[in-house]
This record gives C-alpha cells, structure tokens and sequence, in this order.
C-alpha cells in the first residue's frame, strides 16, 4: 500500500504541470485558475476532514495561520509562473520550480537551524549548479534559432517563481518547526487554510482587474489542479504516516515528477532542452536524490 501512496503522488505531481501548459495554451484566466484550485483544494480537505469526524476548529492552530501564509503567497505565485509556462519550455520551466527546494533548505539553516549532513551540502551544490545550468541553457537558445527561444519575460518571471516556491515550500518547515508532533487534523488545517485564503485572493485579483477573459478554461484548469494538488499532498502525507522513509517519498515524488514531465514533454511537446538544459536536469535530479539520502 505505501508504493500505492507513492505513486499516487508522482502521478499527481507531474499531471499538475501539464495542467499548467493547457490552461496557458488555451488562455485561461489566470485567477480564475487561482480561485478554483485553491477552492477545490479546501473544500475536498474539509469533505475529508467531516468524513473521518475530524474537529474542524483548527482556524486558530498553528499549522491553520502558517497554512494561510502559504495561500497568501500562492495568491502571486502561481499567476507569475503560469506567465513563465506559457513562455519558455516546460520541462526547463518546471524542473527549475522544484529546485526551489535548495533556497527553502538554506532558509531552514537560519530558523529553525538545521544543521545538513555532507549529502546535504552536496545536494545544495548540485542544486546550485541545476539552476545555473538551466539558465545558461535558455540564454544560448536565446540566441538561436526562433523556434527554440524562451518569449520576453520568461527569465525575470522564473526567478520570481523560483523566490516564491521557496517561501511557500518553506511554511511546511515553519509549521513544523513551530508545532512538531502534530497529527493529521493539523495537516489537513494546513492545506485548507492553504487553499481558503489562496482561492479568496484569487477572487480579489479577478475582481479588481476585472479580466472575464478565459473565465471557464481557467476555472476548468483550476478545478482540476486543485484536485491534483489535494492528492499530491495527501498522498505525501499518507506515504510517510504508514512508514515510507522520507528519503524515499521526496526523490520518488519530486525527482520522479521532474523524470516524467521532461519525458513527456519531449515525447508530446516536442521540446528539445540543449546540452546545458540536460545538464541542468540531471544535475536537479541527482540533488534532489541526495536531500532525501541527507534527510
């Protein structure tokens, strides 16, 4: 059952991504997007929380303000990168979100003070060395041939996604920094706070830009997304509650989501990263490897 758990949400995970890539191609609303899948995200959170007969006064909790944090940040985020989706490659575009991971984990350094193995540094080195790899592959297609550049805006709009995964992956390491051995009523608080204030600030954004445009594709994407993001987490959840080491549930979900996308997205996409690109994309993997080795 716990491989199950695991596969669940490398499936999820990785689908997320092409879900991104068809609301962009089709010009869906970017904050309807937002209001949808932070919606749906709360609303399964609470339909599991009243099903298992869970408390649901948890908007005071710890886990609940962090969670809220997180949608807070999520409420930019995810407009922002869908913009760098829908102008460079995705499989450059999404193996660079995830290795936003190695800022999180140099944020962790500071508060709560985590001291890393070896591995670890290696991992941030080799996350280092991704990122930079990554970029320079985009700067030579730059100069390429057209059908191979990234559109204007893609490099500013990856480092601000880059910046902002880093902070919402970071609220999981605050939330259980500030309230360790927590059970699963305080998970679900977080990714239903999570998901309340995200989808409120994605309402606020359509209603003061007032952008109709795109309105069912974005709220079609957003539906799903959120359903994919509930079982991406839950899974997680589910996989290390019924003893899946986390040096296993991290590079098997997060390493083998970036495999499938950048397979998939040569195989259907037809993208074509460069020498760099590949680079870049081995050496996220090999690091995201040695953080759950380090864990």
């Amino acid at each position: 059952m716990q491989l199950v758990y695991v596969m669940f949400a490398l499936v999820a995970w990785s689908v997320l991504a092409f879900v991104y890539r068809w609301v962009e191609r089709r010009g869906g609303n970017r904050f309807a997007m937002s209001l949808a899948m932070g919606w749906s995200q709360a609303a399964l959170v609470l339909g599991i929380a009243l099903a298992m007969g869970l408390d649901l006064g948890w908007i005071g909790c710890t886990h609940g303000l962090v969670g809220s944090g997180q949608g807070a940040i999520q409420v930019i985020l995810i407009p922002v990168f869908m913009a760098a989706v829908a102008r460079g490659d995705l499989s450059v575009t999404w193996t660079l979100l995830t290795l936003s991971f190695s800022l999180a984990s140099i944020m962790a350094l500071v508060y709560p003070g985590e001291h890393p193995l070896l591995l670890g540094w290696a991992g941030l080195a080799l996350a280092a060395t991704a990122v930079a790899m990554l970029g320079l592959d985009m700067v030579h297609r730059s100069q390429g041939p057209e059908h191979r550049r990234p559109r204007r805006g893609w490099l500013p709009l990856m480092a601000v996604s880059f910046v902002l995964n880093a902070f919402a992956m970071y609220a999981y390491t605050v939330a259980e920094a500030r309230a360790p051995d927590v059970g699963l009523t305080e998970r679900l608080a977080f990714l239903a706070a999570a998901g309340g204030v995200f989808g409120l600030g994605g309402l606020v954004m359509l209603l003061l830009t007032r952008q109709w445009q795109g309105l069912a594709v974005g709220l079609a994407g957003g539906a799903l997304g959120g359903l994919l993001t509930f079982i991406g987490a839950l899974t997680t959840l589910q996989a290390i509650a019924h003893g899946v080491p986390n040096y296993l549930v991290y590079p098997a979900t997060t390493g083998g989501s970036n495999i499938l996308v950048v397979l998939l997205s040569v195989a259907i996409l037809k993208e074509r990263p460069g020498r760099a690109g590949w680079i870049g994309i081995a050496a996220g993997l090999a690091a995201m490897v040695l953080f759950g080795l380090a864990a």
